[in-house]
């Protein structure tokens, strides 16, 4: 007894041919072309910047209004050079609440730019312990008076 394998679709020996559109047959626009009715142009996060591109920016824009809310009443509008120099001037608290224009309520230290990143034990001990050397300077981002406490 032979076997007789079965013969190609598309030669006619016997099978009916596929769909349009069915696995292995070829799609209209060829391969990884956007379907039919879609918008052109690349998706969103993708197009010529490429990989690595900036992606966008978090929390609230520097040029916005901001509300800061003390004892329960909303004052304001601030500029961020405003908000800064209450910052400096220690009317405000990194856990004080604030709000930029048809944003919701959030904490200011949530602000980029307002308060430190580095933390303050953390620069205290190097200060006791490493602070001859300018360690303590170099942490927080002081490289000039670092350099000069060498």
């Amino acid at each position: 007894m032979s076997f007789t394998p079965p013969q190609d679709p598309g030669s006619g020996g016997g099978f009916p041919p596929p769909p349009p559109g069915a696995p292995g047959q070829p799609q209209a626009g060829g391969y990884g072309a956007p379907p039919s009715g879609s918008p052109a142009g690349p998706a969103p996060g993708y197009g010529p910047a490429g990989y690595g591109a900036p992606g966008p920016a978090f929390g609230p824009s520097p040029n916005s209004r901001f509300f800061v809310a003390v004892f329960g009443t909303e004052q304001g509008p601030y500029a961020y050079a405003d908000l800064q120099n209450l910052v400096h001037t220690k009317n405000i608290k990194s856990d004080t609440q604030v709000r930029a224009d048809g944003t919701g309520w959030f904490q200011a230290k949530e602000v980029p730019g307002l308060f430190s990143e580095k933390e303050w034990l953390t620069a205290l001990l190097l200060s006791l312990f490493l602070g001859g050397l300018g360690v303590d300077r170099f942490y927080l981002g002081h490289t000039g008076l670092g350099v000069l406490k060498l």
